[in-house]
């Protein structure tokens, strides 16, 4: 019994000696591992950890999600009043603007088919024509961007179109839009 008492003694020595080490053991191999690690904000010894809450689960079933209702009704309580030209349904679009200096610009688009087809015309000393999905693209920005409507006035249309193409009324010697839009209204401007 004695034999056994001193191995089981001698045992738990040993076991305790080898998963203590060496103090200096110790300290050389963490100076090595302190010196490879780099610590930032996001990793740093002192910072606390992030509580996890109680219930998780129940937290991600509540907010893994947004409802699609309550996303397009904090759109519209955003943007209320403020619909694009784009959003509500352009169809068809044409527009000439002439300046006094001889220059123009010409939009047309028209999106009742498969695709939307547009062109661009600029003269201002040559002609530029933007056609396919360039047009397209441009086309639609600026309907995206403003405002005009079928019930707008033509003051209203006249200066959206003009504050986005960045031009001043002044210098402007011709003014014609025309759109149509999905629901079959349509407004027309003549300057």
């Amino acid at each position: 019994m004695k034999k056994i008492t001193h191995i089981s003694v001698v045992s738990a020595g040993t076991l305790f000696l080898t998963a203590c080490g060496d103090a200096e053991d110790n300290s050389e191999e963490n100076v090595e591992l302190n010196d490879e690690a780099e610590y930032t904000e996001e990793n740093s010894i002192n910072e606390e950890p992030e509580e996890e809450p109680a219930d998780l689960e129940e937290e991600n079933e509540e907010n893994w999600f947004h409802d699609e209702e309550d996303v397009e009704s904090d759109n519209n309580e955003e943007t209320e009043g403020t619909e694009s030209t784009y959003n509500y349904g352009a169809e068809e679009l044409s527009l000439l603007i002439e300046q006094d200096d001889g220059a123009s610009l010409e939009y047309d688009y028209e999106n009742t088919g498969d695709e939307p087809t547009g062109m661009v015309t600029i003269i201002d000393g040559e002609t530029t024509e933007t056609e396919g999905t360039e047009a397209v693209n441009e086309i639609e920005e600026m309907m995206q961007e403003i405002q005009v409507l079928p019930d707008s006035d033509e003051t209203t249309a006249q200066e959206e179109v003009l504050n986005y193409l960045e031009m001043e009324e002044e210098a402007v010697a011709a003014f014609e839009l025309s759109i149509e839009f999905s629901d079959e209204e349509q407004l027309e401007v003549t300057h």
